[in-house]
């Protein structure tokens, strides 16, 4: 039979070998913050309602598989006489319910409702922005603040039209709010905020990478307003394109200064060689056929990256059309003149670099320049099968095809543990 594993920040079914023939799917894991209720089944076979698909039934004796029903999907292994823990999951999971049976379906019940620390409740916050109106996000305080001031972290999403949860269109990246949960739960508040183009009625394509930069400036200081927050022991967080920012911010270019810095899958090279290094990653990971495709056309798609570059340099507008496409093209000429390695010699704060060796979209060896460039203390982290969206990859050739896969996983709750620890630490009175 599958068991139950409880992590601080996540809940794993772990499938044994026969279920996951039986499922075709492996193990399970959600984050504990994606929980609604949990409650025991006593009649764990009458519990599981719909088709299953796909799945094994025998009636009266075992349900194990995809159980569906209109709109919802269950996770079921459960067996006759054995009572299940029934747990109810939040729209933004993955699943719509776990069923598991369990000998001590009570005593996991009790603990998934108790919870340990609580991940606080959001509060939706508004703060102004240098030339455009003012930008939406969610301050996260825990659930016990106390009577003192809080530490807090400043959560920085990568790029794109992403929200201050860090998803997108299509793609539930989810690390910011995953962060918000685990930093909470360790007594850190935490604010996140909408990108512009996301909740303010503008067009995302025209914010330059140096709006971006003054809108985390801008949420820094509104953090650090907040009379609930010790502004001495702020830490700007940033993942992807939000480690540039964090970066920027850490050695004093706007906003208030932080304490510290956590830099996630960030880049010490010019923007233009991060996005030719990523076009020579793609290749060898596309499929055989269209790389025999590319091949007969002596298509070489870095020279192919070069010249789109020299395209986009050519405008003069915020957003352009180029190859066809609308390009946020303001966004993309100072990204690709900017090199990291000009702040990196002023990064004199506590700093945790993190990039996985399966990240096709931030050089991991990246982190050797950081932390040979930056003066200030540098702890540098580099998990073999982590990918750039903080998940585990156990695939030979690491590929941007495989990130829905990816997607159906939490973030790493490791990493995520590895952060919250650093972060309490670091800023201890």
């Amino acid at each position: 039979m599958s068991t139950i594993r409880l992590d601080p920040t996540t809940v794993t079914v772990e499938l044994t070998t026969w279920e996951h023939v039986f499922t075709l799917r492996g193990d399970v894991t959600v984050p504990r913050g994606d929980i609604a209720s949990a409650e025991v089944a006593t009649d764990a076979l009458a519990a599981a309602r719909g088709l299953r698909a796909p799945g094994l039934g025998a009636p009266g004796i075992r349900k194990v598989g995809t159980w569906r029903t209109r709109g919802s999907r269950t996770l079921v292994s459960v067996r006759r006489n054995q009572p299940a823990v029934h747990v109810r999951l939040r729209p933004s999971s993955d699943w719509d319910a776990l069923l598991v049976g369990a000998d001590d379906a009570a005593a996991i019940v009790a603990l998934l409702t108790e919870d340990g620390p609580a991940a606080g409740a959001d509060e939706e916050v508004h703060f102004p922005v240098p030339g455009a109106g003012e930008l939406s996000g969610s301050l996260r305080m825990p659930a016990e603040p106390g009577d003192r001031t809080l530490p807090a972290a400043l959560l920085i999403a990568g790029s794109g039209p992403v929200d201050r949860d860090g998803n997108a269109k299509r793609a539930p990246i989810g690390i910011q709010l995953a962060l918000a949960d685990v930093l909470a739960r360790t007594g850190v508040a935490s604010l996140r905020f909408d990108r512009r183009g996301i909740s303010d009625g503008t067009d995302w394509r025209e914010s330059t990478f140096g709006d971006n930069t003054r809108d985390a400036a801008a949420a820094l200081d509104a953090l650090a307003a907040d009379p609930r927050i010790d502004a001495s022991r702020l830490v700007v967080i940033g993942h992807s394109e939000g480690a540039l920012h964090a970066l920027r911010l850490a050695v004093g270019q706007a906003g208030t200064n932080p304490a510290a810095v956590v830099l996630l899958s960030g880049t010490a090279r010019r923007g233009d060689d991060v996005l030719l290094w990523q076009a020579e990653q793609i290749g060898p990971s596309l499929p055989a056929p269209v790389r025999g495709l590319l091949r007969v056309l002596h298509t070489d798609v870095t020279a192919r990256t070069r010249t789109t570059h020299e395209k986009i340099r050519r405008t003069t507008t915020r957003v352009a059309r180029v190859g066809g496409a609308r390009m946020n093209t303001g966004w993309f000429r100072e990204f690709l003149d900017y090199d990291p390695r000009v702040d990196l010699p002023a990064l004199v704060l506590p700093t945790l670099a993190v990039t996985g060796g399966k990240d096709v979209q931030a050089p991991p060896e990246d982190l050797d320049v950081i932390a040979e460039l930056a003066p200030g203390p540098v702890d540098i982290r580099r998990p073999a099968t982590l990918t750039h969206l903080l998940r585990h990859d156990p695939a030979a050739l690491p590929s941007v095809r495989d990130y829905k896969r990816q997607l159906r996983q939490p973030v790493d709750p490791d990493v995520l543990q590895d952060i919250a620890a650093w972060v309490g630490s670091t800023l201890a009175e």
